[in-house]
């Protein structure tokens, strides 16, 4: 079953698909068991703080290599600012 929930202020998209997860590297152990009970296509843990272009590119290039669908985001700011990156490789 796939189907989209769009209401005021957000959008919920029930399906399947493959997972990205951002996460530095002294947080992969907490990205580890966070998404344990999904089945994780990739973890990224290439991030940097301000999110430089490189950093960004290679997120996207990851995800577009791995057909990534959903992005799960685990810490703080530079793994927060570096997801959007490659949600612009995401299907909607």
């Amino acid at each position: 079953m796939r189907f989209d929930h769009v209401t005021f202020g957000q959008r919920v998209l029930f399906g399947s698909g493959r997972v990205m997860v951002i996460a530095s590297g002294s947080e992969s152990s907490l990205a580890e068991e966070v998404t344990s009970r999904i089945d994780v296509a990739v973890f990224h843990d290439d991030v940097a703080p301000h999110v430089p272009i490189a950093h960004a590119e290679a997120a996207r290039a990851v995800a577009t290599q791995n057909s990534v669908d959903l992005l799960v985001c685990i810490g703080g700011g530079s793994t927060t600012g570096c997801c959007p990156a490659p949600s612009s490789t995401t299907r909607s």
